[in-house]
């Protein structure tokens, strides 16, 4: 179950990370918020 969660958080994160890099370049869309759910999903992956 915790290898589930882990790939869930790490696809997730991935997500919006990319989301969050292309928001900086879009002038409507808030990259920072996306970022920062990006680093709570890789920071709460248990190893």
């Amino acid at each position: 179950m915790k290898a589930v969660k882990n790939t869930v958080l790490s696809v997730l994160g991935g997500i919006l990370t990319v989301v969050g890099v292309v928001a900086f370049i879009l002038p409507f869309v808030p990259g920072t918020p996306l970022l920062l759910l990006a680093a709570a999903c890789f920071g709460a992956i248990e190893s």
